[in-house]
């Protein structure tokens, strides 16, 4: 069984779903404004460990305008999963989709 996280969510974190169902276990995480060419999946098969990674770039930085009020972020982002011992790691994968990585 995957253990649940206790992370606090902030906007900097990459917020994420792990859904259990018959034999398969399935991991969605939001990386909204994300390119798809700017995400990273990894796994170590020695320990079992999958790795979801994003970046992105401040491409307001070059604005001449003055904000008031900025609240959308750039930058990096990652989270860790170890991955049950039993898992099919060959059978792994992945998506992304309207800013959801699966």
């Amino acid at each position: 069984m995957i253990p649940s996280s206790t992370s606090k969510l902030t906007p900097n974190n990459m917020h994420l779903d792990i859904i259990e169902r018959d034999k398969t276990y399935q991991v969605k995480a939001d990386l909204p404004g994300a390119k798809k060419e700017d995400i990273k999946v990894t796994l170590n098969d020695k320990t079992n460990v999958l790795t979801l990674s994003a970046t992105k770039s401040d491409e307001l930085s070059q604005d001449t305008d003055t904000y008031k009020r900025r609240e959308r972020y750039f930058g990096s982002v990652s989270r860790s999963i170890r991955l049950p011992k039993d898992s099919n790691l060959q059978a792994i994968e992945c998506g992304y989709e309207n800013g959801v990585l699966s």
